[in-house]
């Protein structure tokens, strides 16, 4: 869900009427039907992107999407357990530190809290 529309997280994408603001188009059989399934599956498209890279010395860089993706990640957990909503701008000008307070190596004291949803943490 977002502030735009939802998802059901399978091939379709609403407004918040529920209309379909786009839906990902399955390739048709020969008789012009929709298949439900993709031509090549995408785990196997990853492989063929890698080892392409790799033989043509391109470079792969998910850095940026890994990151967004990590931060989009964090921000639905923060709303999930503080219950408020949390913009982009918020989560990502936060000082929240979920790390560590010192960096060592060896064994380090942790205390494994277990979150509540809807328990207040400092953002």
């Amino acid at each position: 869900m977002g502030t735009e529309g939802y998802t059901n997280c399978a091939n379709t994408i609403y407004d918040l009427k529920g209309r379909v603001k786009w839906q990902f188009e399955y390739p048709k059989d020969e008789n012009g039907n929709a298949t439900n399934a993709v031509v090549i599956p995408p785990y196997v498209q990853e492989h063929m992107h890698l080892v392409y890279a790799i033989r043509t010395g391109s470079y792969v860089n998910e850095a940026e999407q890994t990151a967004f993706s990590t931060l989009t990640a964090i921000m639905g957990r923060t709303a999930a357990y503080t219950g408020r909503l949390i913009t982009w701008d918020e989560i990502f000008k936060s000082d929240m530190d979920l790390g560590p307070k010192k960096i060592e190596m060896g064994p380090v004291d942790m205390v494994f809290e277990i979150p509540f949803p809807g328990t207040p943490i400092a953002i």
